[in-house]
């Protein structure tokens, strides 16, 4: 969170259990801090072995755009990267995709 504070990232892999702040608050806390309109939108990604309906729900809840299923392979890492470098990726969580439908982001 510290970091994301600080510059933009062009896309922040976030782990969903961490041992000091979990996934869903720290992204909370970041998207709070782009709120304020000092700190560019970041891309983040939600990384975690559990990923059933319950947690896709959660992760765009707090306004994650997206997330992998881990263990991923380098390959399925790359292809998100590239998209995100490219200027192609398009969020997963459906509140964002109907703003950049609208281009409101």
């Amino acid at each position: 969170v510290t970091a994301a504070g600080e510059g933009h990232f062009d896309a922040i892999l976030m782990d969903h259990m961490m041992p000091v702040m979990d996934g869903v608050e720290a992204t909370r806390l970041i998207r709070k801090l782009e709120a304020t309109g000092s700190l560019k939108r970041n891309v983040i990604i939600g990384l975690s072995g559990n990923v059933g309906t319950e947690f896709a729900a959660e992760i765009y809840a707090v306004g994650m755009d997206g997330f992998m299923s881990k263990p991923f392979l380098p390959k399925e890492l790359r292809a998100l990267l590239s998209s995100v470098f490219k200027g192609e990726f398009k969020s997963r969580n459906p509140a964002m995709r109907n703003a950049e439908d609208k281009k409101q982001i």
